[in-house]
């Protein structure tokens, strides 16, 4: 699953450190043959990461990638595949969207929507635009061509899906870990593992460092809530908390906001090899290097996961087991943080805290106390929902 035609690690490889970018629209194939190439049932690789049988096949990767442990792989996996439905079944012009338990998400005609480049590679990925409703189902599709990486490997192709547009999918702030794979329905669990296996060291390679989304310097946005532009902030949720019949006023949401974003550290510091708690002068909280175990569930978020690295060696008091979010972004404009826990604890008492609403949150330097404070006023309503 790594390599694409004559590529010895693969497309895939070049295009996750590549920056995507949207092409021209041209290149689209006759509509009545235009999901052709598809035709099929299909079956998505996420259905097959908690069968037992990837278990060696993830130590074997781990065993060459000292960051990871086999856990940490397949959580991975788990991101990397993240499909919202297990299968597909593509016939003439549409496409029906198959639940797990079998039942149908929906079923819907796609009309050629054009090519777009992927950098790296000379195949590009093939767009799709629903024609009319697509109801709980998906209105833009990104494919790319059926393949293998041998003679007797596994056929499997890659695609995106969603309803923002097709930027979204395949454009310079699309998700470029995100690679959704189909094979075929009556591909076994033993032959995804088999595929995984046989390229278990460049595959350890391609996964490079876990820390690589959240190197470099994040300050903690607790250092803001004291910040004299913080108060037009509060007043905004304190509005949209009326609406809702809540009682508060800007003490009150003030202090939600430190509850919510609380962290004795000032900044984090991340590398390959180290991750350094500093406070706002520049002392050091804690230091430690870290093991990436996996992906575990956010309860009360539903589709939503928590990364969950563990100290290696002498832990840091305080910062033995941490949980982080991707980085992300609640909108095109909106600025660019990640949530993280922390603590000693077990994990269990770190995915479900005492305070429940504990998220700290990490922005960019350039991230002033001013910024933050417009990206609050923009999200009151969302704030004041969270309001207890």
């Amino acid at each position: 699953m790594l390599r694409y035609g004559k590529h010895p690690v693969g497309w895939l490889l070049l295009v996750l450190v590549s920056i995507l970018a949207l092409g021209g629209c041209g290149g689209g194939s006759d509509k009545q043959a235009a999901l052709a190439p598809w035709e099929g049932t299909w079956k998505s690789l996420s259905v097959y990461l908690d069968d037992p049988a990837l278990t060696p096949s993830c130590e074997a990767v781990a065993a060459h990638n000292a960051a990871y442990t086999p856990q940490g792989v397949l959580g991975f996996l788990k991101k990397m595949y993240r499909c919202d439905f297990a299968g597909m079944v593509v016939k003439g012009d549409s496409v029906t969207f198959r639940k797990v338990d079998g039942s149908v998400l929906g079923t819907v005609s796609y009309r050629s929507a054009g090519t777009a480049p992927i950098p790296g590679n000379d195949k590009p990925w093939h767009l799709f635009e629903a024609v009319g409703d697509p109801g709980e189902a998906y209105r833009y599709l990104a494919l790319v061509e059926v393949h293998s990486d041998g003679p007797d490997a596994m056929k499997h192709w890659h695609l995106r899906y969603g309803n923002t547009s097709l930027e979204a999918l395949v454009g310079s702030e699309a998700d470029a870990t995100w690679w959704p794979t189909m094979a075929a329905e009556d591909t076994t669990a033993a032959a995804v593992a088999a595929d995984l296996g046989s390229e278990a060291e460049a595959f350890a390679q391609f996964l490079g460092n876990p820390w690589t989304p959240w190197l470099g310097t994040w300050v903690s946005v607790s250092s803001y809530l004291d910040d004299p532009a913080m108060e037009a902030a509060y007043a905004a949720v304190v509005a949209e908390a009326t609406k809702l019949g809540k009682s508060y006023d800007t003490a009150s949401v003030k202090a939600f906001f430190k509850g919510m974003l609380h962290t004795p550290f000032a900044s984090v510091r991340i590398s390959a090899d180290a991750t350094v708690f500093l406070t706002a002068d520049g002392t050091e909280l804690g230091r430690g290097g870290y093991v990436y175990q996996g992906v575990v569930p956010m309860p009360g978020f539903e589709g939503s996961l928590w990364d969950h690295w563990t100290a290696t060696g002498s832990s840091p008091a305080g910062y033995g087991r941490i949980l982080t979010t991707a980085v992300h972004s609640d909108g095109p404009e909106a600025m660019k943080h990640w949530h993280m826990r922390f603590g000693d604890a077990s994990l269990q008492d770190l995915v479900n805290p005492s305070n429940p609403m504990w998220f700290p949150t990490c922005v960019k330097p350039e991230t002033t106390a001013a910024v933050f404070a417009e990206d609050v006023k923009g999200e009151a309503a969302a704030y004041a929902a969270f309001l207890p």
